[in-house]
């Protein structure tokens, strides 16, 4: 195993695409570049990083770049999630890094929210109970598979990580977050709205943006 100098943190490039579905959002542009937006999101992120502070650790989790549709112009959905089978593919190779090069931390730069799941989820497995995370969205990220409401991975980032829906058995994730130890900041969404009860099923705190603005808000010290 190749060391690095700076081998506890590591920068982990992840430019996933294909949990999230958003091409409605860009009628002007077509289709596929539409949905790998997230590939020149997570190429500009790592720049902007670098031009800070350059590290001499980093990994590039590789992509798969074939844009798939069935026979009625839409993404085609698994088991309730679209391009289930390349999105286990692409989960499983970043836990192989992660697991290679054995990294106290991790910056991840995507790529839709879904990338964050196996960068938690590792360090949840590496330092069990005593693993926080604020998830900074507009919306909660709390679907499953069994939704009618939406079909893409990205939507299900936060059930994933807190182990609901049995996302920790399909994608192999070697451990969750207790939902006590998530906070929900900026949320203000239609989701949210249409989540509201399953977030309080889930046991899930949250602040919307109005409340994480306020000074002194003790749930944010």
């Amino acid at each position: 195993m190749i060391k690095h100098k700076d081998s506890k943190n590591l920068r982990l490039i992840f430019p996933q695409w294909q949990g999230g579905d958003i091409t409605s959002w860009f009628a002007d542009l077509d289709k596929k570049e539409a949905a790998q937006g997230y590939i020149l999101g997570a190429q500009i992120l790592s720049l902007l990083v670098d031009s800070i502070s350059q590290s001499t650790n980093t990994a590039v989790v590789e992509i798969d770049t074939k844009f798939m549709l069935d026979d009625m112009g839409g993404r085609i959905v698994e088991d309730g999630i679209i391009d289930k089978s390349i999105l286990l593919q692409q989960t499983k190779a970043a836990f192989d890094i992660l697991n290679e090069r054995k990294p106290a931390r991790i910056l991840t730069l995507g790529g839709e929210c879904a990338v964050s799941v196996p960068s938690f989820c590792y360090l949840a497995n590496l330092y069990a109970g005593d693993v926080a995370m604020l998830w900074l969205d507009a919306h909660p990220d709390i679907g499953l598979p069994d939704d009618e409401f939406y079909k893409g991975y990205h939507a299900m980032a936060v059930s994933a990580i807190i182990g609901r829906g049995e996302l920790k058995e399909t994608f192999a994730l070697p451990a969750s977050l207790d939902s006590k130890k998530v906070l929900l900041v900026g949320l203000h969404s239609k989701e949210a709205e249409h989540y509201a009860k399953r977030q309080k099923e889930f046991g899930l705190a949250s602040l919307d943006s109005s409340e994480a603005e306020a000074p002194k808000n003790p749930r944010m010290a």
